[in-house]
């Protein structure tokens, strides 16, 4: 009596868990409605934006490339979001066919965005391989697809229409193409950061937080799309959503990335990387002996740091390796055996110079202190010199 009672229990649970999940179904259809011509009045309005993006503030021709690539991402979204609307998959129950549509229209739209992405990070270092992987990704993923649809014995609209392990198949080649493109752009992240510390005298990691947050909003869309767009409720709303607000924000902080400094900055970065790699090439064979190099840097270097050369506010390996006279393949290969940044390298006199000012000086103000030993302003002077001393500015001065 007591099993059955406690079956009865189980049973009346079950029965309600039902009811909730059929009250979801109910409110899901017109939500997804809402949902799609969202996303489709996004697209078409993101698409515009990128279009209308003046040849001048693009400038560049990697950025214009990138532009349209970003171009072709936004136009299939919203061809895809007006296929579901017109055909209403989602909301007819649909789910095997809708699936379909979705990859099929994710698997390019992610290769583009992610392509854009590298071409950004380092456009020189992009292979064949990124340029046609999602190609090579897509066609066999639209042979599953098709596989999956012509297979089941239904009529290819058919509501009846079960998701089969070929469709399963598309979504993990969607997903398998993504990691690809997150291991490339982790990696080319690293290099670029590398090219921004061997350029800049100062933090420049800035200027990429964008296309970080982007890798990893691209990342995570990969993740649960396989497990997501099977869904026909409340968590492909959801997703749905998360991927609007993503693909928002690639585009909005593309076209303010583009008109503004930070591009020109990371691109003078990179073309530097790229020459002194190739100068240090070639003048492997041409050098004498390590040792005798740096002897001579050393020499130049004390000479140079006597005259206070590293006070000078916004300064650039080439422009610092031109003052001390020695090539800038030189100074670089002299702090790469130092196991120091440029930038770290330049800091770490200036917050030396700073010590010596504020113990000498003591009624200088942070601005005065700054500006006296090149940092570009207070803020991050404060934030330097308690990251290499452990103390404020003021601590420093009462603890002397």
């Amino acid at each position: 009596m007591k099993c059955t009672l406690i079956g009865c229990e189980n049973y009346g649970k079950f029965h309600t868990f039902s009811l909730v999940i059929s009250d979801y179904s109910c409110i899901f259809a017109p939500v997804m409605s809402q949902m799609q011509f969202t996303g489709l009045l996004l697209m078409v309005l993101l698409t515009v934006k990128l279009m209308s993006l003046s040849v001048r503030s693009v400038g560049r021709e990697t950025l214009n490339h990138v532009r349209w690539l970003m171009v072709g991402c936004t136009a299939l979204l919203g061809l895809q979001f007006l296929a579901q609307i017109v055909l209403g998959l989602r909301t007819t129950g649909h789910v095997a066919q809708a699936v379909a549509l979705n990859v099929a229209c994710f698997i390019p739209c992610s290769a583009m965005m992610s392509l854009a992405i590298l071409y950004l990070l380092r456009e020189w270092r992009v292979t064949w391989l990124d340029r046609w992987i999602g190609l090579f990704v897509w066609i066999p993923a639209l042979a599953l697809l098709y596989i999956g649809l012509s297979t089941d014995g239904h009529p290819l609209m058919a509501k009846e229409m079960q998701v089969s392990w070929p469709q399963i198949g598309s979504t993990l080649f969607f997903a398998g193409l993504q990691l690809y493109y997150f291991i490339r752009h982790m990696y080319e992240m690293q290099q670029l950061h590398r090219a921004l510390d061997g350029y800049f005298d100062r933090d420049a990691y800035g200027m990429l937080r964008w296309m970080r947050t982007s890798i990893i909003l691209l990342a995570l869309m990969a993740l649960f799309a396989p497990i997501v767009i099977f869904s026909n409720s409340l968590p492909l709303a959801l997703y749905g959503l998360f991927t609007l607000c993503g693909f928002f924000y690639f585009v909005d902080s593309f076209g303010l990335y583009v008109v503004s400094s930070s591009a020109k900055h990371v691109m003078e970065a990179d073309q530097n990387a790229r020459k002194e790699e190739e100068v240090a090439a070639e003048m492997t064979d041409k050098q004498p002996d390590d040792s005798e190099i740096d002897q001579r840097i050393v020499h130049a270097v004390e000479r140079w740091i006597e005259c206070g050369g590293y006070l000078k506010s916004g300064m650039n390996m080439p422009s610092v390796a031109s003052e001390i006279g020695i090539p800038q393949y030189q100074l670089s290969g002299w702090l790469r055996r130092q196991n120091c940044k440029y930038s770290e390298w330049m800091t770490s006199l200036r917050i030396e110079e700073a010590k010596r000012v504020i113990k000498s000086h003591p009624d200088w103000s942070n601005e005065s202190v700054a500006e006296h030993c090149g940092f570009s302003d207070r803020t991050y002077f404060q934030k330097k010199f308690k990251e290499k001393t452990g103390m404020t500015p003021a601590d420093y001065l009462n603890s002397h």
